[in-house]
């Protein structure tokens, strides 16, 4: 049976971590995108779950070129796509816009 499997952007850290490591956790394949190789690399550790569980693909999804890609790259058992959290993202708020 295929497992169902999730995209995760800014999967390196915050909400997004979390999130990769929660879905890996209940048993999807994990495709966890952003930036930093190195943060990438420790998710399948942190969630407990087989190496294999979670697909780490480096990435700047602030350019087109290496989306694609990276899409490109994502192997045959990781076809069952249910879910995608778009979550990356950069940016400050202002104090008085949180109010």
């Amino acid at each position: 049976m295929t497992s169902s499997v999730t995209i995760v952007t800014g999967a390196s850290q915050g909400v997004g971590r979390l999130l990769a490591i929660g879905f890996a956790r209940e048993g999807f394949k994990v495709v966890a995108m952003a930036r930093s190789a190195e943060k990438l690399a420790s998710l399948a550790a942190e969630a407990g779950v087989p190496s294999e569980s979670i697909l780490a693909l480096p990435v700047d999804l602030s350019q087109p070129d290496s989306i694609g890609a990276a899409l490109r790259s994502i192997p045959a058992e990781f076809d069952n796509l249910e879910v995608v959290v778009n979550n990356a993202g950069e940016g400050e708020l202002e104090p008085s816009t949180c109010e």
